[in-house]
């Protein structure tokens, strides 16, 4: 988003949700319900990701300027609530470990929810030695992840795919930036994703138009629900989902809604179509896929 925008949508957003005169005196209540606005707003934005994230940063940023000493349980428990929102639309170290910091200036031992909360933001940041700490800290939690093999630089396009037993993850590159490709952005509970993958089944010509050509690729989220890709893998063999390791390494992703459909050329987007709203999508599917190979 240019920053032109970004500034005048930042300023509407306070002028409408915001209360602008002794906002300094607000409560932090006040604060966290004009934060709540603003996520309400922004739902109605026409945003990448990225761009919803970071104005939803500056809003969350209001809350407790002058840091968390002071603050009563019950405001603690609201700037919890508000990070947790934040770091589910960022997914950025950040807001995972501001999430575990609010926590832990809580007096006496966090409610195991909570700590959960925090345990499944850490992973879906891909703060894996931190959760791991987490659950060695708070053992009465009962707090899991899945095992992980594999390894890659840091920075480098990457995703999860389901080990050779099927009972843990693996960690590899992944294939982006170089010649012409299809991503897709699935999921298995995404009945938009089962109905297209029944549409390339039905029709024969449109089956046969992108076999071996979509790559699928689950968001990053915060539960590696093994059993889920276990039952997407079963259900669409010729069609196997990964999950996204870090979003941030592939910046040309920029739309994670479910299905998603990315024409690349490198690591170039030639199109991007949004949504399966049925068999009425399949010409402009297949004017995309004909472009991109005549590229």
């Amino acid at each position: 988003m240019p920053a032109a925008r970004r500034r005048v949508l930042t300023t509407l957003l306070a002028l409408g949700a915001w209360p602008c005169a002794g906002w300094a005196a607000a409560s932090v209540r006040a604060r966290y319900a004009a934060f709540r606005a603003v996520e309400t707003a922004l739902l109605e934005q026409d945003l990448d990701d990225s761009a919803r994230a970071s104005l939803l940063a500056e809003a969350y940023a209001t809350l407790a300027p002058d840091g968390l000493a002071g603050l009563t349980p019950d405001e603690l428990l609201l700037v919890f609530d508000a990070a947790d929102r934040l770091c589910y639309l960022s997914k950025a170290p950040a807001d995972a470990r501001a999430m575990a910091a609010v926590l832990q200036a809580l007096p006496g031992t966090p409610p195991p929810a909570l700590l959960a909360r925090t345990h499944a933001a850490l992973l879906s940041a891909r703060l894996l030695a931190e959760a791991a700490a987490w659950r060695a800290r708070y053992p009465h939690a009962r707090l899991s992840a899945p095992p992980l093999t594999g390894s890659v630089a840091p920075g480098t396009p990457a995703e999860l795919v389901l080990d050779a037993r099927g009972s843990g993850l693996l960690l590899r590159p992944l294939p982006i930036g170089s010649g012409k490709q299809v991503i897709a952005i699935g999921h298995p509970d995404c009945h938009f994703c089962a109905r297209f993958l029944a549409a390339l089944d039905a029709d024969r010509d449109f089956g046969r138009a992108f076999a071996g050509r979509l790559h699928w690729l689950a968001p990053q989220q915060r539960v590696l629900d093994l059993d889920a890709l276990r039952r997407w893998n079963r259900q669409h063999p010729q069609a196997p989902l990964a999950i996204i390791y870090e979003r941030s390494a592939v910046p040309m992703l920029t739309r994670w809604a479910t299905p998603t459909f990315y024409f690349l050329q490198g690591a170039v987007v030639r199109t991007r179509l949004d949504g399966w709203p049925g068999l009425r999508a399949k010409p402009a599917m297949l004017a995309a896929l004909q472009a991109l190979d005549a590229a």
